[in-house]
């Protein structure tokens, strides 16, 4: 009770009265009706207010219980006001607590969600936690090691020509199994007919078409099956019909259709990621340098995960993350599909786990320098990267860089000369201003200011071009950030221009571009490589040989030399008409006869100047029936060289005479 004395009853109170143990000591001065109980504490009966009751004051929305086991008479008097909505106040905070139950539950939950699936995640510190000095550390860069330069990964037995290298990279059994998953999406579409026509080789012939749209581009596909000259393609027209093309195009897939994953946005192309990536590890050697940026696949049809970027090429279209080395080979590659992308949650925002993603991803070995934009780069990825023994050298936002003894934005601009710089060293990391014509801000745990460079730049006041110092750390970021932009420019070139009505197709055509690409520089890497050993063989047995003997080993390696050159440094273009060839001549079925397209007629202002000339106008029988261009009725005879309908006798010579003529001509 003196508990009860000291709370302030400034708020609803609720009386929670116990039943009595025994039955017959009831309620007996209370009513029958549970609606007409009083409303004061004074017509209880005895039974009720000698059993215990709980008694919860309300002060300020705060909840204090107080448990009596006094006996009833000392009880206080509580007056009318607070019982007032107190059943209501108390029903609100039993289900306010309730939520917070259940929240709390599902907040265990989802640690434990974290602590299974996100064992991945990093600590993160303060930029303000951070001992930057202005003199670098003398053991500056040791968590990166020196690189061990790797050979070129071993190739299969007889890989040697254009056509083996492409191969590598859109195998056979990546073939097969397109064919198969096409043939369950035709069946299951009702297309059992088409079912013959989804074969290894046709789904072979129909690459080499794409291919072909690439460099000889036609406004419209069907005009390679068509047999006037200025259109025609006979290497097209009779390896496979125009129909049994747009039949292979329409039902080509890569999964099967009637399993789809809710957990994956591009399910239906996961397949060709995947064999993007795993192609690049078995076959790509692993390089020292390596870019982060992003790529863009072009589609302007409405679709979800279809995403802007203002700058790119190409501004609409898929995003795709694309780890590449400085030469352009593609090392790993991920589709941007929101909270289902590919890649681990490090808990380092968005652009540091693309980094560490990729990287662990591809494999990159102790050593490797990886250059990025200012989307990716923190001083937190910088730490992280250090620890796996892996360099980072990247710009710098300006929203990552509060806290550091650094020079702002406004201050550079005023104060700093072109070529002017500041820079702040840790232990492991350099973070560098540099003024160019605008502030540059750079971090790096592997590169440093120095030995510094020199860069041209225009000044307005000498009216030329004057040297400019650079930071080296710069210098290398320049050099060695475009693998992406290579990779692109590569792909973009002669780019399949087939189009099919799916939302999956452009990504289709992009990774077949990019096997392309893949397959033409390991080409040239290998073919480089064999040439350079025959070079040095050949010094080493000239060497050894006599005189007249080093003269004739002379002139024949000068002529092997030009043609091994060659080969080391085929342009794109020649690669992929080589590859496109024999798709062609290893796929097609000799002994199949292609059923030539309709002929097309001339056009109208052809034909005016065409039926008059006087030329090779000759009437041949036809086995389809045609209207008169004379007298507009049936005729089953044409002119071979103008291509219409015309009766043999009268309407062939009215219509190659002039009107004038024909008063000359007995009819």
């Amino acid at each position: 009770m003196t508990e009860l004395e000291n709370v302030n009853l400034n708020g609803p109170v609720d009386v929670i009265l116990m039943p009595p143990d025994d039955d017959d000591n009831s309620d007996e001065d209370s009513e029958d009706e549970e609606d007409n109980l009083p409303k004061d504490l004074n017509h209880l009966g005895r039974g009720i207010l000698s059993q215990q009751a709980e008694i919860i004051v309300y002060n300020n929305d705060d909840l204090t219980e107080v448990e009596a086991d006094e006996d009833p008479d000392e009880l206080p008097d509580i007056p009318e006001t607070a019982r007032t909505r107190s059943k209501k106040r108390a029903r609100e905070v039993q289900d306010e607590e309730d939520e917070e139950d259940e929240e709390d539950e599902e907040d265990e939950e989802m640690e434990e969600v974290n602590e299974n699936e996100g064992e991945k995640k990093l600590p993160r510190t303060k930029n303000t936690d951070r001992k930057f000095k202005k003199t670098k550390n003398r053991i500056f860069g040791m968590s990166v090691p020196e690189f061990q330069e790797q050979p070129l990964k071993t190739l299969p037995d007889g890989c040697d020509t254009p056509y083996d290298f492409f191969k590598l990279f859109v195998s056979d059994k990546f073939v097969d199994q397109t064919v198969e998953t096409s043939r369950l999406y035709a069946a299951r579409k009702g297309n059992s007919h088409i079912l013959p026509k989804l074969t290894h080789n046709n789904i072979r012939i129909s690459h080499a078409i794409m291919y072909m749209t690439g460099y000889i581009t036609p406004s419209n596909r069907r005009m390679y099956w068509e047999k006037r000259e200025d259109s025609r393609n006979n290497m097209v027209a009779r390896t496979m019909s125009e129909a049994t093309f747009t039949s292979v195009l329409r039902n080509t897939t890569f999964v099967k259709t009637t399993e789809p994953d809710p957990k994956d946005r591009f399910w239906k192309v996961r397949p060709l990621f995947d064999h993007i990536n795993d192609c690049a590890k078995m076959w790509v050697k692993h390089p020292q340098h390596v870019s982060i940026d992003e790529g863009m696949v072009k589609y302007f049809g409405p679709h979800p995960l279809k995403q802007f970027m203002r700058g790119k090429p190409h501004r609409f279209g898929y995003k795709i993350w694309i780890m590449t080395s400085s030469t352009g080979e593609l090392l790993a590659c991920q589709p941007y599909g929101g909270a289902s992308t590919f890649i681990a949650d490090y808990g380092q925002g968005q652009g540091p786990n693309v980094v560490l993603g990729l990287s662990e991803q591809y494999g990159l070995l102790p050593g490797s320098q990886v250059y990025c934009d200012n989307l990716f780069t923190s001083l937190d990825l910088l730490d992280h990267m250090g620890d796996r023994q892996l360099g980072v050298t990247g710009t710098m936002r300006l929203n990552r860089i509060h806290g550091l003894p650094l020079p702002s934005k406004k201050d550079v601009n005023k104060k700093f000369e072109r070529g002017q710089l500041h820079a702040i060293y840790s232990m492991d990391t350099t973070v560098v201003v540099w003024k160019d014509n605008q502030p540059v801000y750079m971090a790096s745990n592997c590169d440093s200011v120095e030995p510094m460079g020199t860069c041209q730049r225009y000044s307005k006041k000498e009216k030329k071009y004057v040297a400019v110092p650079q930071p080296n750390m710069i210098l290398k970021y320049n050099k060695r950030m475009g693998g992406v932009d290579l990779l692109d420019k590569g792909e973009k070139s002669y780019a399949i221009t087939t189009r099919v009505k799916k939302w999956y197709w452009p990504i289709y055509t992009w990774s077949l571009n990019i096997s392309m690409v893949q397959a033409w520089r390991l080409y040239r890497a290998h073919m480089g490589e064999r040439f350079r050993l025959e070079e040095e063989a050949q010094v080493e047995a000239q060497e050894k040989a006599s005189v007249c003997e080093r003269k004739e080993m002379e002139l024949l390696w000068k002529k092997r030399r030009l043609a091994e050159k060659k080969r080391s440094e085929i342009p794109l273009l020649e690669f992929t008409r080589q590859v496109v060839d024999s798709l062609f001549r290893k796929h097609s079925d000799p002994n199949k006869t292609i059923v030539p397209q309709q002929e097309v007629n001339l056009p109208e202002s052809t034909l005016s100047e065409v039926r008059f000339d006087s030329g090779r106008h000759l009437v041949m029988g036809s086995k389809v029936k045609g209207v008169c261009k004379q007298c507009k009725a049936r005729s089953k005879f044409r002119c071979l060289r103008c291509k219409v309908a015309l009766h043999p006798e009268h309407c062939f010579y009215k219509y190659h005479t002039h009107e004038d003529e024909w008063e000359d001509v007995n009819m």
